[in-house]
């Protein structure tokens, strides 16, 4: 996650080490059940302990202005970087270091690939030159729908087992759709369109979920597993979304009903969860925990943004660093939270990691030199951090962090 404090060199290392702990962080710690508040406050603060630890960033070693768009839950990071030779797009993984994708189209400058997903294999699914790709860790890349007119089939994620979730043009329409050995299937028609939702709509148990329009053009909210279509419950008259799908089933979702949107978890187990009951707060929510945490931003108009965090005990905002924005890029370990800050007035934001809602900012020392800024752009579930950081001679930088205290 990200917090957001302008370092100097002389005090990174007091900053670093700083916790900004929110007035409502006290109620926000519910002991276990059998653990008395004290043992879990002390928990808390080991916890916070592991963290300070671990907030010193690793350079990836990307040429160019680097910056990150995804991480795989296995840490491959996949971004863009912009160089002399024009813009390329790059894998990165422990094991192998930097390699940039191959862009046989790639005219002057100018890239004809685009990378949607990544999965843990380090599987990357996108187009290149209008043709639905797979770029494999070996080099190789695959038509995934070689029978399919060019421009038709847009790759949008990829589970742990290959399967491809994407979008299918048609003259007047779209559809959802799973990609498997090169066979496209159409997943949700209701009589208008349908697409999967844009990020995390497809889980490794092969469940989908997105949002299906009908031929009043009514919205619907779905999950498809294994040919089976299942429309989520929503009032009479209602739309729904289908905006993300966590590991266990439980998928997040939006209600737009009587004048309100509502968040929402459909939760696996058959019950329907409203994170936002009088849908008076227009919330963007940015990841879903296998446990059912949602975070969000809470954004304003000409105003600051707010980082939240939303579970079954209700709505928190997380702690800032000064008047300005705070924002949540995604949740790990069910307690932590990545994103950014920034102070009102300053130009820069700044990466931070918020425990328990406790704000640590993480470190943005870079070959010596403490960077001007960064953010938080991606996180997997089990802690890995991904952003760039501003260097002082003004180059992106990717980095990660590596937030697993245990």
């Amino acid at each position: 996650m990200r917090g957001r404090t302008l370092l100097t060199s002389a005090g990174a290392a007091v900053l670093i080490g700083s916790v900004v702990t929110p007035a409502s962080a006290a109620p926000d710690l519910v002991a276990p059940s059998g653990v008395s508040p004290a043992a879990a406050g002390a928990g808390v603060e080991r916890l916070l302990r592991d963290v300070r630890r671990l907030t010193s960033p690793r350079d990836l070693g990307v040429p160019g202005r680097a910056s990150p768009m995804m991480v795989s839950g296995s840490g491959v990071v996949v971004g863009q970087t912009w160089t002399d030779e024009g813009t390329r797009f790059f894998r990165w993984e422990a094991t192998t270091g930097v390699a940039l994708l191959p862009d046989p189209g790639q005219v002057g400058t100018s890239p004809t690939i685009l990378p949607a997903a990544v999965n843990d294999r380090g599987e990357i699914v996108g187009h290149s030159a209008g043709r639905p790709v797979m770029w494999r860790p070996d080099g190789t890349v695959v038509d995934l729908a070689p029978d399919a007119p060019d421009r038709t089939v847009w790759p949008t994620g990829v589970n742990a087992h290959g399967l491809v979730v994407a979008s299918v043009l048609r003259p007047l329409s779209s559809h959802a759709a799973v990609v498997r050995d090169g066979e496209v299937t159409v997943i949700a028609d209701l009589g208008a369109s349908s697409g999967v939702a844009e990020r995390d709509g497809v889980n490794d148990r092969g469940e989908v979920t997105g949002t299906a329009y009908d031929e009043r053009w009514r919205r619907h909210a779905f999950v498809w597993r294994d040919g089976d279509l299942r429309i989520l419950p929503a009032p009479e008259g209602a739309d729904a979304e289908g905006l993300a799908i966590n590991a266990r089933g439980d998928v997040l979702g939006r209600i737009h009903h009587a004048g309100t949107y509502q968040l929402v978890v459909w939760e696996a187990g058959g019950g329907v969860r409203h994170l936002d009951p009088d849908g008076g707060t227009r919330i963007r929510p940015t990841g879903l925990s296998d446990t059912g945490v949602v975070v969000g931003n809470i954004e304003v108009r000409d105003g600051p943004s707010l980082a939240v965090v939303m579970d079954a005990r209700g709505r928190r905002s997380l702690a800032t660093a000064g008047a300005g924005s705070t924002a949540a890029v995604g949740v790990h370990h069910g307690a932590l939270v990545s994103g950014w800050t920034e102070r009102s007035g300053d130009a820069l934001r700044q990466p931070a990691v918020w425990v328990h809602g406790a704000l640590v900012p993480l470190g943005t020392g870079l070959g010596g030199e403490v960077a001007l800024g960064g953010e938080v752009l991606a996180v997997t579930r089990d802690g890995t951090a991904v952003g760039h950081l501003v260097a002082r001679d003004g180059g992106l930088r990717t980095v990660v962090w590596d937030l697993t205290p245990w």
